[in-house]
């Protein structure tokens, strides 16, 4: 079955949308079909160009998806920048997201610059997950 979005790609109509979020990961069931390379080649395809952001929300209390999001980010060609925002007063939970963009669009921002996280403390993005692969195991174990 395919799916609207590549509907649209195939009747050369993408979205051109500066901002597309993908939130579906805090559960404990994750739709591992939303972390792969041919979703990301979707999600990618209907940005606008320069500067459409893809933002992944990756707050999950049994994974570690950062580095998953990261390797189909560098992949692609992009770069990445991972922005937590730690309990604090008056919120009693934390968010995790990881922000994709062409080189030079990020870190560029003094504000997300500030608030990122340092890619050497991430851990090393390993093979990708596609439609045919994806490796639950070394996500749960933070590798």
């Amino acid at each position: 079955m395919i799916s609207p979005g590549s509907r649209e790609l195939l009747r050369n109509e993408p979205g051109h949308f500066d901002v597309l979020a993908v939130d579906a990961f805090s559960s404990d069931s994750v739709p591992v079909h939303l972390l792969t390379q041919e979703a990301f080649d979707v999600y990618r395809r209907h940005l606008r160009e320069p500067d459409g952001v893809l933002a992944f929300h990756v707050t999950n209390g049994f994974l570690d998806l950062r580095p998953v999001v990261a390797g189909l980010a560098e992949r692609a060609g992009m770069e990445s920048a991972v922005i937590t925002w730690e309990k604090n007063e008056g919120m009693d939970a934390f968010s995790t997201w990881v922000l994709v963009a062409r080189p030079g669009r990020l870190l560029a921002h003094p504000t997300i610059a500030a608030a990122a996280v340092r890619r050497s403390l991430l851990p090393r993005p390993g093979r990708p997950w596609t439609d045919d692969w994806s490796n639950l195991l070394d996500a749960a174990l933070g590798r």
